[in-house]
């Protein structure tokens, strides 16, 4: 009897060992959504709810192009940012992780698939800043040589004021001249160009352009064909303009990352 007793619970613990184990690799997606130039995290509050609904972690930090804090950061520090949030979706219960953003977000999303890896899935909605095309290298060449030259001599913490662009309009912003140029450096950190060659490995990956909005919606196939090829990647087209690209794509992101979460 005694044995019988001994073997049941056996049994019965290797059962629970296996149930606990089961239930500590079940996929939990983490989701680190990143706004556009001069925005902020409120910016994707109307998708808060879905991802919710779907048992995503969603942490929408405010990166150093937002309105508030528009440029207080390298490129390369921005990346930072990005590494402390996956921290804290890792701290909630994330074990697959996506990197994913609006506009300049999208491009700071592709700059991270590029510069550190270690994702599980990249998201780019309507991505912007593109230093690399001929229009804005022209735009930006005097003020990113005048940065440069800075740099060069010791002095790359000096404020410059330089030409800046978004959505049509010419304008001026007073920076360090570090951080202007790594952020306006055609060939630097924020070209999406650049970062597609970076990428060896296929992820996947969900390009969304938005069907008026020029920009991402001609260039976005030569970015997207250039990334390597990964059987769940998607580039899909959802009627919008730049700004409402995020909110039209919510249906598209929910069922993405529902294909992620089953890889």
């Amino acid at each position: 009897m005694k044995k019988i007793f001994i073997l049941v619970f056996i049994a019965l613990f290797a059962l629970s060992m296996e149930t606990s184990y089961a239930e500590e690799k079940k996929p939990v997606i983490g989701v680190v959504l990143m706004h556009g130039k001069t925005g902020q995290p409120e910016n994707f509050n109307s998708i808060d709810s879905a991802f919710k609904k779907a048992g995503f972690i969603l942490i929408k930090p405010e990166m150093p192009w937002s309105k508030g804090r528009y440029i207080d950061k390298t490129y390369e520090d921005a990346l930072t940012e990005v590494d402390q949030a996956i921290d804290k979706l890792r701290k909630q219960g994330a074990n697959k992780i996506v990197v994913g953003g609006h506009s300049m977000g999208g491009n700071g999303a592709l700059a991270y698939a590029a510069y550190r890896g270690r994702i599980d899935g990249l998201i780019m909605l309507a991505p912007g800043h593109n230093p690399n095309t001929n229009m804005l290298r022209a735009k930006f060449a005097a003020d990113v040589a005048k940065a440069k030259q800075l740099i060069d001599g010791g002095k790359g913490n000096q404020n410059i004021l330089c030409a800046d662009y978004n959505e049509g309009r010419n304008f001026t912003r007073e920076m360090k001249a570090n951080v202007y140029y790594s952020f306006f450096n055609p060939d630097g950190m924020a070209s999406m160009i650049k970062s597609t060659g970076l990428i060896k490995t296929g992820i996947p990956v969900l390009y969304v352009a938005g069907s008026i909005d020029p920009l991402t919606h001609s260039l976005g196939r030569d970015i997207y064909d250039k990334l390597p090829p990964h059987d769940l990647s998607l580039y899909t087209i959802v009627q919008a303009n730049h700004f409402e690209t995020p909110s039209a794509a919510v249906t598209e992101i929910i069922s993405w990352l529902q294909l992620i979460a089953k890889q």
